[in-house]
């Protein structure tokens, strides 16, 4: 099944709910070696009985 089918058959036993909606996210942190942009201008919603998942290469040096 794919995705796109996936979500259609969730809708349908679902009400269209947004349990999570963000808006151009954009994320910067401060270190020695200057700023770090994490995360620029990211938009999405999560509809009731949809499922997310946000996966990043790792970090080198971090547990």
């Amino acid at each position: 099944m794919s995705a796109n089918a996936a979500a259609a058959t969730a809708s349908a036993d679902q009400p269209d709910i947004r349990v999570l909606d963000i808006g151009h996210l954009s994320v910067t942190f401060a270190t020695d070696g200057g700023d770090v942009r994490a995360v620029k201008d990211v938009s999405l919603d999560v509809r009731a009985g949809e499922v997310l998942a946000i996966v990043g290469s790792p970090v080198p040096g971090r547990r």
